[in-house]
């Protein structure tokens, strides 16, 4: 009798164990419902496209997809030996990823470096950058590579020299793995900011322009409008809708109709006294299915950051949460599933572990009620 009851009960456990396998690989399949990404070195800098979240952490591209769960690693000569030269820039289209990797060499000289790959792929360097004095800007003579930005089928850059304040040779280009594609070129070419539905908007300010002023064009280069603005330190693109960060007297969200160059609303950055530096410092603004968001620091910049959502055509805010990871870095993004956002162990240092949270698109809107 022990023994028939001592098979039954193995029976049973083999069962439970088998159930608990499947769910287990049944959960494995889909990973929407978990909402953080945990990884061994701190976050430096990440970008989302459609289910898959780009990062940048211990020297490496990575990307994770949210949909299966799984993490690919770009591969090829982009590390250095000790793998603490990360991305300070990192954008992803469908299967490509691109990233531009900023070095400091001393106090008056910097260097950029361009690459592409696909996801999983082989890392290529598409241009090199080097321009020098850099610590003060009426000064700086040489190359940039900036506004590196990315949904759907395009990657797009900004690209042009300077000596001084005067900027020559803008260009605003798509990134592709065989290289830079020229889109369009003058003062409306800098610098590129946001691209969304196959549209992208540059932002011309000081002091690469006397005026502030907003170009959109397609992802094959033709103008589609461009307007004047008073004043500006970032936009973000949303459908017919254009955010424009702007610093003065106290931070505020301009919501304009990019199709007409109408200023529809004007809503408060919450929480920010200020757009240059100092505590209460608005950081980043970026946009997607109609929905705005926006952080601000609450000390100094490095500090952390506290993510709001907007809803532009009513001004309802909300808080979204709380962002610890490196400086000035963008180390949150929104896009068709959702955001997504770093928490390092230790903010602003080399060291620790990290976190990417991500939030569903049905979350934000119903923080927004």
């Amino acid at each position: 009798m022990r023994s028939v009851r001592f098979v039954r009960r193995l029976r049973l456990a083999g069962l439970c164990l088998a159930i608990l396998l499947l769910s287990a690989q049944a959960g494995s399949a889909r990973v929407e419902g978990k909402t953080v990404k945990r990884t061994t070195h701190p976050i430096w800098t990440l970008a989302i496209d459609g289910s898959r979240v780009a990062y940048s952490s211990g020297g490496l591209i990575r990307v994770w997809n949210l949909a299966t769960g799984k993490t690919s690693t770009v591969t090829g000569k982009y590390a250095n030996a000790l793998h603490t030269a990360n991305a300070s820039q990192l954008a992803i289209a469908g299967k490509r990823v691109a990233w531009i990797k900023d070095q400091q060499f001393g106090n008056t000289e910097e260097g950029e470096k361009l690459f592409i790959a696909p996801v999983g792929g082989k890392a290529r360097q598409l241009m090199h950058a080097y321009r020098y004095g850099v610590d003060d800007q009426t000064h700086t003579t040489g190359f940039w590579i900036e506004g590196l930005v990315g949904s759907g089928t395009s990657l797009a850059v900004s690209t042009w020299k300077s000596a001084g304040t005067t900027a020559t040779d803008q260009q605003l280009s798509l990134v592709t793995g065989e290289g830079l594609k020229a889109l369009a070129g003058g003062t409306g070419a800098l610098v590129s900011q946001a691209v969304d539905g196959g549209h992208i908007a540059t932002l011309q300010s000081s002091p690469w322009s006397a005026s502030t002023s907003v170009n959109i064009y397609s992802s094959s280069g033709d103008p589609l409008d461009d307007f004047s603005i008073d004043t500006a330190t970032e936009i973000a693109l949303t459908g017919n809708l254009l955010a424009v960060l702007t610093p003065s007297p106290t931070p505020t969200i301009e919501v304009y109709d990019w199709t007409t160059g109408a200023l529809e609303h004007t809503w408060p950055a919450q929480g920010a006294t200020t757009a240059t530096s100092g505590p209460n410092q608005v950081s980043h603004i970026e946009a997607y299915g109609g929905l705005v968001l926006y952080s601000v620091y609450g000390q100094y910049v490095g500090g952390d950051e506290t993510l709001h959502v907007l809803d532009p055509a009513t001004g309802k805010d909300a808080v979204v949460g709380t962002i610890k990871a490196f400086g000035a870095n963008h180390e949150w993004a929104i896009g068709s599933r959702g955001l997504v956002y770093a928490v390092n162990s230790r903010p602003n240092s080399t060291v620790g572990a990290g976190r990417i949270v991500f939030v569903s698109t049905a979350k934000l809107d119903a923080l927004l009620g």
